[in-house]
């Protein structure tokens, strides 16, 4: 049985095998005509790149008409009696160089024919530093009755990955071949994550998709892959039992290619947390971290057993909405019906509802059924990374670190740890 039919196991190797992806990538050659469309158009961009003249390029998938399609892996010397032979090689990083024919003993990682016209033979190097040059050379029998481009191509992974998945964020492959593509870039992203798009921020290349990618691998590394989604909202990591449970990083984008990565931590969301809180802030320390860069706001909500309702924008600053909570640690609690008013006025009276969170307050719980509300002042802790710092920080791997960095910093604020 072929190696490329989608049942067949592919020998004893594991799935981190270079070999293993090459068998995967090509079997989504064979059975998704788009994906072939996504690699032709990479080989011929290349092509136009260095220089190759319009009938020397791979024509594009429908320019191939009826030419009947066969991929092979594990392939020795090429002895097609016609066709023009083009090397391309995929790495991590795009490689470049001249090939020319060579008797060598030489097994390839695929063979793709497009009829007798074209024939495109592959060199799978995920890390560039095993590559050496006379890979890229095509080993060709004495039978070989073609032509030997004499330019090599050098695919980057990150590149065709960037091909692959644009077909699913635009929809245009459905069922069967939408579960393939699927597969495979959650296969690359188990045992290949280095090659995925995303593997920095300066890889993203200011997609939007690509950059939330990238935030939540960061998440996972600093929590062992334990990452969860908020409905609405972002991933987040789980936090150790304390004041605050969750800590999200996303990306900003605010247009033309400018974005800023944001750490957000929500401390104070429930009663019990926002108590636990207050009675361990620190509050010089937190008030410190504002100085260097950190956007602290009051986050004052209110809610029904574990739906928030109504959030409000107390008219104090952070220090009096601070000082008022520390001194009235008893107010943080959840208050019954006849309680409301009472509770409205006081919160009115010391500026920390307004006047049309008041109604609003009463659309919620006076005007319901609702015999009880959970009153929550918590706070929302803020700090961003700039496009610039963040693809710098990134580039040389110490993002990672930085984010740990500020969450054990922030959380220290209440006395709480990280995992």
């Amino acid at each position: 049985m072929e190696r490329l039919n989608y049942f067949e196991p592919y020998e004893n190797k594991g799935p981190w095998h270079e070999d293993q992806l090459t068998r995967a990538f090509l079997v989504v050659f064979r059975m998704v005509p788009l994906a072939q469309a996504v690699f032709l158009d990479l080989v011929r961009k290349v092509q136009r790149e260095r220089g190759k003249q319009s009938d020397e390029i791979v024509p594009s998938l429908t320019e191939m008409g009826t030419l009947q399609l066969q991929v092979r892996t594990q392939v020795g010397a090429i002895d097609s009696p016609s066709g023009r032979l083009i090397s391309v090689i995929m790495s991590d990083e795009a490689w470049q160089g001249p090939v020319e024919e060579s008797s060598r003993t030489a097994i390839y990682d695929g063979v793709i024919h497009y009829g007798s016209d074209w024939i495109l033979i592959i060199e799978n190097k995920p890390w560039h530093q095993n590559i050496w040059d006379e890979q890229a050379n095509p080993s060709v029998s004495s039978n070989f009755g073609g032509v030997t481009d004499k330019v090599g191509i050098g695919l980057a992974w990150q590149d065709l990955i960037s091909g692959l998945r644009s077909l699913l964020e635009r929809e245009i492959v459905h069922g069967a071949e939408q579960l393939i593509l699927d597969d495979f870039l959650e296969f690359v992203h188990e045992h290949f994550p280095y090659l995925n798009p995303y593997a920095s921020f300066r890889l993203c290349r200011d997609n939007e998709y690509l950059l939330r990618k990238r935030c939540s691998t960061i998440l996972e590394s600093l929590s062992s892959g334990a990452i969860e989604h908020q409905r609405g909202y972002e991933d987040y990591i789980p936090l150790s039992s304390g004041p605050s449970r969750k800590a999200f990083l996303y990306p900003k984008v605010s247009g033309a290619g400018d974005w800023d990565v944001i750490l957000a931590i929500y401390p104070g969301d429930t009663v019990s947390q926002a108590r636990e809180m207050f009675e361990r802030l620190r509050k010089d320390d937190l008030l410190s971290l504002v100085a260097r860069g950190w956007n602290i706001v009051p986050n004052l909500h209110f809610a029904h057993i574990q739906k928030h309702l109504h959030w409000c924008e107390p008219q104090l600053s952070l220090n009096e909405y601070i000082t008022f909570w520390l001194k009235n640690r008893d107010k943080i609690r959840q208050f019954q019906r006849n309680e409301f008013q009472s509770l409205f006025q006081m919160l009115l009276g010391a500026k920390l509802i307004s006047e049309a969170d008041l109604g609003e307050l009463n659309r919620h719980f006076t005007e319901t059924n609702r015999n009880s509300l959970n009153l929550c002042p918590g706070l929302a802790l803020h700090c961003s990374w700039p496009k610039g710092r963040a693809v710098d920080l990134d580039t040389v791997d110490s993002f990672k670190g930085e984010v740990r960095s500020q969450i054990v910093e922030a959380l220290a604020l209440w006395g709480q740890s990280l995992l």
